[in-house]
C-alpha cells in the first residue's frame, strides 16, 4: 500500500511538474591470472532501444550448466558461450566463486573437437566480490570480427574497473590471454557503440572499433569538483587501448559546509539527501524518480509506467554515490545508477542497464534531475479552491451514481461498489494555471475512474458533481473522448 501511494504521487506529479506533492514515508593449466572490472554501452544518440550487438551469437543459460570442469570448491555463479578463439567454434567462460577466495574468477573453456569436450584453459581473477556489480560478456570491440572478452564490476574501495582480453590459440597447444583494456575510475565506464558499415558485414572487412569512456574525478585538484570524461580508443600498432582524449567538466559549486551535509563518508547520510522524489529537469518529457532507502526501492516513473527496483548495494565516491539495483518483477534486469552531485538540490544521473547478452544504447532516465522542494511556495488561493473539491468530495458520507453504484471519498482512497462495478484506488489534486485536476489510480482490474478528471458542478446546491475526463500536460490541458461520471449526494434512501 505504502509503495503504490508513493509511485502514485508520483505520477500524479508527473501530470504537473509545478506541483509539490507531501509524500509521506507509510507510503596450471590456468594460463592466466589478470585483475578486472565493470561495462555498459552507448552509440552516443538519444535512443532507447535495446539491441544485440553485430548479430553476435550469444547466450547467457538460463539455468547455469557448466561443461568445464569445475574444482570441489568452486561454485558457478554465470555463464557466457559463444567463440572466443575465432575457430568457429562455441567456447565458454564462467564466473565462479571458492571457498579459498572472496573474489570472483572467470574460467575460460575451449572447446575441443578432437575430443568432443571443453577444456579449461585460463583463469582470470578478478577484485570483484558482489555479483551484483559484476557483468561480462563477449563482443567484437576492435572490428576485427572477433570476440573480446570484456568485465566490469566494482572494487572493494568502489572503484570501477573494466578490462578486455583477447583470445587466441598457441600453436603448441594451450591459449594466450592478452590484456587490451585495464580500465578504472571513480565514476562511470561506458563503451560507446559506433558505426559498422556494410564492408563489415558483406567483405567481412574490419570495422571501427568501439571507443571506451572513464568518467571520473580529478586526482591532480583534490578541491576540484570537476569531472574528467576520458575517452581510449583501439591502436592497431600497439594493440592497446590508449587514451585519445580528455574533456573536462565544470563540477558544482558547492560549499564545503553544504557538501558536508551531504557528504559525510556515510551511504545512510547521501541516501538521506536523495530520499524522495526527482523530477527530470532537462527533458521535455516527463521522467521521475522516488528513492526510498528505509524501504530499499528506486522507482522509476515516467507517463503511465511504474518500475519498481530494489536497492541493493550503495558505493560512495567523491562527488556522488553508485547504486546497484535489480528489478523486482524480473529478477535478471540489473539497473545500475550513476549519480554525481550538481548542487545541493539537482544531481547528474547516469543510468546502465544490463540485460547480459543484450547491449543497450543511450537511456531515457540519463539527466540532470532535481528534487521537489516541500518548501515551495504556490498561489495559496489556487491551492484552497483545489482543497475545496476535495472537502466536498470527503465532507459527504457516499455518493450514488445513475446505476446505484456507491462512490466513497476518505482520506485520498476511494472505494466504488455496484452490481457491475467493485473498483477502489487512490486521488490526489493537481492545479495547474488555476485550474484544479483530480487523478485518480484504481488498483483494480476494472477502475471506474481513470487519469486525469476535471470537476464541475451541475447544480447550485453542489449535491450532483460532473468528472470530465483530460489530459493534463505540464503546459496544457484538453478534455479527451472518454466516459464522464456523474455523481449525486448519497440521500441513504
Amino acid at each position: 500500500m505504502r509503495r503504490r501511494l508513493a509511485a502514485f504521487l508520483i505520477v500524479m506529479t508527473a501530470a504537473c511538474a509545478a506541483v509539490v506533492f507531501f509524500i509521506t514515508k507509510q507510503f596450471s593449466k590456468d594460463d592466466a591470472s589478470y585483475r578486472s572490472s565493470g561495462f555498459s554501452l552507448s552509440d552516443g544518440k538519444s535512443k532507447s532501444s535495446v539491441k544485440s550487438l553485430d548479430s553476435v551469437s550469444s547466450v547467457e543459460e538460463t539455468a547455469l550448466v557448466s561443461l568445464i570442469q569445475l574444482k570441489t570448491d568452486e561454485t558457478l555463479i554465470g555463464v557466457v558461450s559463444m567463440d572466443f578463439n575465432g575457430d568457429g567454434l562455441e567456447d565458454q567462460v564462467n564466473a565462479v566463486k571458492s571457498s579459498s577466495s572472496p573474489y570472483i574468477q572467470l574460467i575460460v573453456g575451449i572447446y575441443n573437437k578432437a575430443v568432443s569436450e571443453y577444456e579449461r584453459k585460463a583463469v582470470i581473477a578478478t577484485p570483484i566480490t558482489q555479483t551484483t556489480s559484476f557483468t561480462y560478456t563477449g563482443i567484437d570491440l576492435v572490428g576485427e570480427h572477433k570476440n573480446v572478452l570484456v568485465y566490469q564490476g566494482f572494487s572493494e574501495n568502489s572503484e570501477a574497473v573494466l578490462q578486455a582480453f583477447i583470445i587466441t590459440d598457441r600453436s603448441v597447444g594451450g591459449i594466450n590471454v592478452n590484456q587490451i583494456a585495464d580500465l578504472r575510475g571513480d565514476g562511470t565506464i561506458f563503451i560507446q557503440q559506433a558505426d559498422r558499415y556494410e564492408n563489415y558485414d558483406r567483405s567481412n572487412a574490419n570495422g571501427a572499433s568501439y571507443p571506451i569512456w572513464v568518467y571520473t574525478s580529478d586526482s591532480a585538484r583534490p578541491g576540484s569538483m570537476d569531472q574528467l570524461q576520458i575517452c581510449y580508443d583501439w591502436d592497431r600498432e600497439s594493440r592497446q587501448y590508449v587514451q585519445i582524449k580528455t574533456i573536462r567538466v565544470a563540477g558544482s559549486n558547492i560549499t564545503r559546509k553544504e557538501l558536508a551535509k551531504i557528504q559525510d563518508g556515510t551511504v545512510e547520510t547521501f541516501a538521506g539527501f536523495l530520499e524522495g522524489l526527482w523530477y527530470k529537469s532537462d527533458s521535455s518529457s516527463l521522467y521521475y524518480l522516488y528513492f526510498d532507502y528505509l524501504q530499499k526501492e528506486i522507482i522509476f516513473v515516467r507517463s503511465d509506467i511504474e518500475e519498481v527496483y530494489n536497492w541493493i548495494r550503495s558505493d560512495l565516491r567523491r562527488n556522488g554515490i553508485y547504486l546497484s539495483s535489480v528489478n523486482q518483477e524480473i529478477q535478471n534486469l540489473q539497473r545500475r545508477i550513476d549519480i554525481s552531485l550538481r548542487s545541493v538540490d539537482e544531481i547528474n544521473i547516469r543510468i546502465q542497464d544490463d540485460v547480459r547478452m543484450l547491449i543497450s544504447e543511450n537511456n531515457v532516465w540519463d539527466g540532470v534531475y532535481k528534487k521537489f522542494s516541500q518548501d515551495r511556495t504556490y498561489d495559496m488561493n489556487v491551492s484552497k479552491k483545489s482543497e475545496s473539491f476535495i472537502k466536498i468530495l470527503e465532507s459527504v458520507p457516499s455518493w450514488r451514481m445513475a446505476d446505484d453504484t456507491v462512490v466513497v471519498f476518505k482520506n485520498g482512497s476511494y472505494t466504488a461498489e455496484g452490481d457491475i462495478i467493485s473498483d477502489s484506488g487512490f486521488y490526489t489534486k493537481v492545479t495547474l494555471k488555476e485550474q484544479d485536476y483530480i487523478q485518480f489510480r484504481s488498483s483494480g482490474a476494472s477502475p471506474l475512474f481513470k487519469g486525469m478528471y476535471k470537476i464541475t458542478y451541475t447544480d447550485s446546491s453542489n449535491s450532483s458533481l460532473l468528472f470530465k475526463p483530460y489530459r493534463v500536460l505540464p503546459d496544457s490541458a484538453y478534455a479527451t473522448d472518454e466516459r464522464s461520471v456523474t455523481l449525486l449526494k448519497d440521500s441513504g434512501e
